[in-house]
């Protein structure tokens, strides 16, 4: 997409987006309806999701006791830092919420090597204040399924799409299943790294029936009553000599979740 500007980051391209589209408007060459949706078929952009962002705020920060003193809201300095760092940089834009017309993102500058975050440098420098909050619902985190890597950490390498995937739908229950072409641990064991991602379609218990269908053996769970299905054990099967498990740290427990 043109918006992403040879960025990894759909959020990037939302932004980016955005300022095509509010200079645009505001520059009086959408003013029917017809013209902006025309407008964002020409440029595969959703106008009723850019409607419902007018602003741009950072999440989680607010200005500092000094900067409130010397500023109205931002002192002078607190802005032309924030300039100085953003300026001419490749930067990394995390969508946070949607709210009344605000879209808070976190926002990062990207290196090669690190990716630091805007918030952090502010505070340290006195112009912010770190405000502590509840994370995003909107943020997907990732765990492995099977008992081998369930407690450790799961990552993305950053140049994939999918290290910036949101959660579209935070008031669905069900589970999204995300599939590697590579995975890798760390020296240390604590650590996945996924590369060569996909992330499925959100369908209802689609992890489940994949799931199933790829496995060699399967033992389904019942509830209490026995009346129905409620989740499935998936690996490898039992030694039907020494009736012990092969391999159960690599066996996948499901609860279906529809």
């Amino acid at each position: 997409m043109a918006f992403a500007r040879n960025t990894p980051s759909d959020s990037v391209a939302l932004l980016n987006a955005f300022k095509a589209w509010y200079t645009s408007k505001k520059n009086g060459q959408l003013r029917h309806p017809k013209d902006e949706l025309k407008w964002g078929s020409e440029n595969f952009v959703q106008i009723k999701i850019i409607r419902e962002a007018q602003e741009f705020q950072i999440a989680e920060m607010r200005p500092s006791a000094s900067s409130l003193i010397l500023g109205n809201q931002w002192s002078s300095s607190a802005r032309n830092r924030f300039i100085v760092l953003v300026k001419d940089q490749s930067v990394v834009v995390s969508l946070y919420s949607i709210l009344y017309d605000v879209m808070r993102v976190e926002l990062f500058i990207n290196s090669e090597s690190t990716k630091t975050s805007v918030l952090d440098i502010l505070v340290k420098e006195g112009h912010a204040v770190h405000l502590k909050g509840p994370s995003s619902s909107y943020k997907a985190s990732f765990h492995s399924l099977s008992q081998k890597n369930r407690y450790r950490t799961v990552s993305l390498e950053k140049t994939s799409i999918n290290s910036m995937a949101m959660n579209e739908n935070p008031h669905h229950k069900h589970q999204r299943m995300l599939v590697a072409g590579l995975v890798s641990v760390n020296s240390i064991g604590t650590r996945v790294m996924l590369r060569h991602t996909t992330l499925l379609p959100d369908i209802p218990g689609l992890p489940g029936l994949v799931t199933m269908l790829f496995t060699p053996i399967m033992e389904l769970r019942t509830n209490d009553e026995r009346t129905c299905y409620s989740g499935a054990l998936c690996g490898l099967g039992f030694n039907s000599q020494t009736q012990e498990a092969i391999l159960p740290d690599n066996d996948i427990e499901l609860a279906f979740d529809v």
